[in-house]
């Protein structure tokens, strides 16, 4: 009798770590499926935070190539700027060398005049 008694103590301690376990599986499971929910939140929230300062880094990107581009055409613009004021500097230089010449020619005549008599 007393092998029964230990054989079903035996069985009844196996039965109820079989249920002990069975009702540990669930919790654990959940416990878990719990902490992987909780990473992919932070996990979800890093890269949500990563997005916002990408578009921000994005936005000043985008100012400062615009800022870059109007620089540029700046410079471009700077020595057509110098060449046409050079150009005007030459055409008043020029009318106003034309304007002497009636008078050079004059002056010049003159000395021919005077060196041919002597």
């Amino acid at each position: 009798m007393e092998i029964i008694s230990i054989i079903v103590s035996a069985i009844f301690m196996v039965v109820s770590s079989i249920f002990y376990l069975r009702s540990q599986l669930p919790k654990q499971t959940i416990q878990n499926q719990k902490e992987l929910i909780e990473t992919y939140e932070k996990r979800l929230k890093a890269l949500e935070d990563q997005s916002e300062q990408d578009k921000k880094q994005h936005i000043e990107n985008v100012k400062a190539i615009a800022d870059l581009q109007g620089q540029i055409k700046v410079y471009k613009e700077i020595p057509l700027q110098e060449i046409a004021a050079s150009m005007k500097e030459l055409s008043v230089t020029n009318k106003q060398i034309l304007a002497h010449l009636p008078i050079t020619e004059k002056v010049t005549e003159q000395t021919t005049k005077i060196t041919r008599k002597g």
